[in-house]
Order: C-alpha cells, then sequence, then structure tokens
C-alpha cells in the first residue's frame, strides 16, 4: 500500500511540474508579430569588380550577373579564346 501512495505521489508531483511548465511558457510566449531587415553583405565587398557592400543577396545577384553575361576572353600569345 506504501508503494502505490508514494507511486501516487510521484504521478502528481509530474503533473503539477508539467502544468507549472506549462504555465511559464504561456506567460513569456508572445503572439506579437515580428518583422525582420534583410540581411545585407557587409560593406567595402567587391566580387568581380563590382561593388555589393550593403546590398541584400538579390540585389548582389542581379548586379553581379550582368558581368557575367559577357563573355571573358582570354588570350594568351598567338591565341586567343572566349568564354
Amino acid at each position: 500500500m506504501r508503494r502505490v501512495g508514494l507511486l501516487v505521489l510521484f504521478v502528481l508531483g509530474l503533473a503539477a511540474a508539467g502544468g507549472l511548465s506549462a504555465g511559464v511558457v504561456a506567460a513569456t510566449t508572445t503572439t506579437a508579430t515580428t518583422t525582420t531587415t534583410p540581411a545585407t553583405i557587409a560593406s567595402g565587398v567587391t566580387i568581380s569588380g563590382v561593388e555589393v557592400g550593403d546590398m541584400t543577396y538579390d540585389q548582389a545577384f542581379a548586379a553581379v550577373s550582368g558581368s557575367f553575361a559577357r563573355p571573358l576572353t582570354l588570350t594568351v600569345p598567338r591565341h586567343r579564346l572566349a568564354v
């Protein structure tokens, strides 16, 4: 009988601890919507000579894509290759 009583007390203690922790989580959780600013690239960064500092990823991609859209010409003695 003593074991049953201890088991009941243990289960009640677990239930009380769970209820208390759920109450703390509910009290500290906010439902307000937060807005974040888009991540930007650090100032002074360049990619292939194109300054992309303080730009977002999409802005930097658009800026750099134009410089890679034109062909690259490699010239070595007596040979010329457009890539």
